[in-house]
Protein backbone atom coordinates (compact mmCIF):
# COMPACT_ATOMS: atom_id res chain seq x y z
CA UNK A 1 0.00 0.00 0.00
CA UNK A 2 1.95 3.05 -0.91
CA UNK A 3 0.71 6.15 0.92
CA UNK A 4 1.55 9.72 0.40
CA UNK A 5 2.67 12.09 3.83
CA UNK A 6 -0.30 14.10 4.61
CA UNK A 7 0.41 17.92 6.47
CA UNK A 8 -2.76 18.53 8.68
CA UNK A 9 -3.80 22.50 9.13
CA UNK A 10 -5.59 23.81 11.93
CA UNK A 11 -7.10 26.78 13.18
CA UNK A 12 -6.52 25.92 16.77
CA UNK A 13 -3.51 26.75 18.67
CA UNK A 14 -2.46 28.08 22.33
CA UNK A 15 0.44 30.06 21.04
CA UNK A 16 -0.07 33.88 21.48
CA UNK A 17 2.28 34.54 18.47
CA UNK A 18 0.20 31.90 16.27
CA UNK A 19 -2.97 34.22 17.67
CA UNK A 20 -1.54 37.37 16.56
CA UNK A 21 0.08 36.70 13.67
CA UNK A 22 -1.25 33.90 11.28
CA UNK A 23 -4.63 34.92 9.90
CA UNK A 24 -6.31 31.30 9.01
CA UNK A 25 -4.13 28.22 9.64
CA UNK A 26 -2.21 28.87 13.03
CA UNK A 27 -0.89 25.19 13.82
CA UNK A 28 0.39 21.96 11.42
CA UNK A 29 1.38 18.44 11.67
CA UNK A 30 3.26 16.38 9.51
CA UNK A 31 1.37 12.55 8.99
CA UNK A 32 3.77 10.15 7.43
CA UNK A 33 2.83 7.10 6.38
CA UNK A 34 3.19 3.67 8.45
CA UNK A 35 2.49 0.24 7.65
CA UNK A 36 -1.27 0.00 8.62
CA UNK A 37 -1.65 3.90 10.03
CA UNK A 38 -0.20 7.06 9.76
CA UNK A 39 1.98 8.68 12.26
CA UNK A 40 1.39 11.97 13.13
CA UNK A 41 4.43 14.04 14.40
CA UNK A 42 3.43 16.87 16.45
CA UNK A 43 6.00 19.85 17.25
CA UNK A 44 5.24 21.68 19.95
CA UNK A 45 6.45 23.88 22.74
CA UNK A 46 7.14 20.93 24.57
CA UNK A 47 8.99 18.60 22.38
CA UNK A 48 8.23 16.13 19.95
CA UNK A 49 4.72 14.13 19.93
CA UNK A 50 4.49 10.62 17.66
CA UNK A 51 1.04 9.95 17.46
CA UNK A 52 -0.86 7.04 15.18
CA UNK A 53 -3.53 7.97 13.74
CA UNK A 54 -5.91 5.76 11.98
CA UNK A 55 -9.12 7.01 9.51
CA UNK A 56 -11.33 7.14 12.77
CA UNK A 57 -8.79 9.53 14.18
CA UNK A 58 -8.50 11.66 11.14
CA UNK A 59 -12.33 12.09 10.76
CA UNK A 60 -12.34 13.80 14.56
CA UNK A 61 -10.04 15.20 13.40
CA UNK A 62 -12.14 17.32 10.62
CA UNK A 63 -15.01 17.42 12.41
CA UNK A 64 -12.99 20.09 15.24
CA UNK A 65 -12.00 22.16 12.24
CA UNK A 66 -8.55 20.31 10.66
CA UNK A 67 -8.00 20.18 6.86
CA UNK A 68 -5.73 18.05 5.12
CA UNK A 69 -3.47 18.11 2.28
CA UNK A 70 -1.68 15.54 0.86
CA UNK A 71 1.70 15.53 -0.74
CA UNK A 72 3.26 13.04 -3.64
CA UNK A 73 6.95 14.43 -2.37
CA UNK A 74 8.27 14.01 0.52
CA UNK A 75 11.72 13.51 2.54
CA UNK A 76 13.16 10.47 1.81
CA UNK A 77 14.38 7.91 4.22
CA UNK A 78 17.83 8.52 3.84
CA UNK A 79 17.62 12.26 4.56
CA UNK A 80 15.82 11.85 8.06
CA UNK A 81 18.95 11.64 9.40
CA UNK A 82 19.97 15.24 8.03
CA UNK A 83 17.70 17.19 9.67
CA UNK A 84 19.03 20.00 11.58
CA UNK A 85 17.60 20.49 15.20
CA UNK A 86 16.29 24.15 14.19
CA UNK A 87 13.76 22.89 11.72
CA UNK A 88 12.53 20.97 15.15
CA UNK A 89 11.86 24.25 16.27
CA UNK A 90 8.54 25.18 14.50
CA UNK A 91 5.79 22.88 13.28
CA UNK A 92 6.05 24.83 9.70
CA UNK A 93 10.11 24.04 9.78
CA UNK A 94 9.67 20.47 10.01
CA UNK A 95 6.52 20.26 7.50
CA UNK A 96 8.97 22.32 5.18
CA UNK A 97 11.75 19.99 5.64
CA UNK A 98 9.65 16.56 5.08
CA UNK A 99 8.14 18.03 1.89
CA UNK A 100 11.58 19.49 0.61
CA UNK A 101 11.02 23.22 0.67
CA UNK A 102 13.37 25.51 0.99
CA UNK A 103 11.81 28.83 0.57
CA UNK A 104 12.98 30.62 4.08
CA UNK A 105 9.74 32.95 3.67
CA UNK A 106 7.35 30.48 4.41
CA UNK A 107 7.12 30.85 7.94
CA UNK A 108 3.70 30.42 9.14
CA UNK A 109 1.41 27.17 8.54
CA UNK A 110 -0.93 29.58 6.44
CA UNK A 111 1.73 30.25 3.94
CA UNK A 112 2.83 26.81 3.85
CA UNK A 113 -0.85 25.42 3.13
CA UNK A 114 -0.96 28.58 0.38
CA UNK A 115 2.64 26.94 -0.91
CA UNK A 116 1.07 23.60 -0.88
CA UNK A 117 -2.11 23.87 -2.37
CA UNK A 118 0.00 26.35 -5.62
CA UNK A 119 2.30 23.77 -5.98
CA UNK A 120 -0.42 21.00 -6.42
CA UNK A 121 1.92 19.14 -4.06
CA UNK A 122 -1.28 17.24 -3.21
CA UNK A 123 -2.67 13.96 -5.10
Amino acid sequence: MNKNIIIAFTRNTNKKSAQIFCRNFRHCCVLLPSSKKYILVQIGIDGVRLIPVGAREMNAMKKNGWVFVGANNYLPQSMAKKLSPLQLLTCVGFAKRALGIRNPFILTPDQLYKKIKGANLHP
